[in-house]
């Protein structure tokens, strides 16, 4: 296998007080220095997994796109049209692999992405205020938006075993008490990035909402009931369909 050194990047990850080791390493008489950030398929990655970076250049990015929209807004744009430019312009830009990166900010970097969308829904309707604006123009909040986003991906993955980071997601398979429904068996995880990280929380946080719904199933009998009986009517018409093929 041949190294393009000229399109090679060392970066050392290090999540805890001690230092990496930063010594260069040589590559076919060319030497090459760990960075603090690569970029990588358009996420700058830095060292310490926190992304700021990453996000205050896009968010820059997308505070100019804004001024295109005050424009567009002068000129007779009607609100459906100025939506929808937000939509592909400016939040498909915040959100693009937020599955990445997004459980890995602090409170205060998320603020300062929502603050985007908060200024973008201000301009299209300046009468009212931001909660209100979201009803309006029917848009969730954009830290609702990329939680959809990045549970439809983790389903997605978990419902296609063709796919190929299926592997990743570790079903439970022991036998459980009623006190432990868990339906993935997630990585131990030694750090809280390790944590945050994509398939560990939301395998994590997937067993939770599992768990909340069977007590409060448990706490409603004719609800359970209910769903017992649709549930057997299905198994039942799958039945019928087997055999009638």
């Amino acid at each position: 296998m041949l190294l393009n050194t000229d399109k090679t990047a060392i970066i050392n990850f290090c999540l805890n007080h001690h230092k990496p080791n930063d010594d260069p390493v040589t590559f076919d008489q060319t030497t090459i220095s760990p960075s603090e950030s690569v970029n990588f398929f358009g996420i700058l990655v830095d060292n310490h997994l926190t992304f700021i970076d990453y996000v205050e250049h896009w968010i820059k990015k997308c505070n100019s796109k804004l001024f295109l929209l005050r424009q567009l807004r002068k000129v007779g744009m009607d609100k459906n049209g100025l939506k929808t430019y937000y939509c592909t312009n400016i939040r498909s830009v915040l959100a693009y692999a937020s599955p990445v990166f997004y459980n890995f900010l602090s409170d205060t970097t998320k603020s300062k992405l929502e603050h985007v969308q908060d200024s973008a829904t201000k301009i299209i309707e300046p009468d009212l205020e931001y909660p209100d604006r979201l009803k309006f123009l029917e848009l969730p909040s954009l830290c609702d938006f990329i939680s959809c986003f990045s549970e439809s991906l983790f389903w997605k993955i978990a419902s296609y075993e063709m796919h190929p980071h299926f592997s990743r997601i570790i079903l439970n398979q022991a036998r459980t008490s009623s006190r432990q429904n868990k339906m993935y068996r997630p990585p131990k995880c030694r750090t809280a990035k390790r944590l945050k990280s994509f398939f560990p929380h939301y395998m994590s946080s997937l067993n939770k909402w599992i768990f909340l719904a069977v007590c409060w199933l448990c706490t409603n009998p004719i609800l359970s009931h209910m769903l017992l009986i649709h549930g057997l009517q299905l198994i039942h018409g799958c039945i019928k369909l087997i055999h009638h093929s």
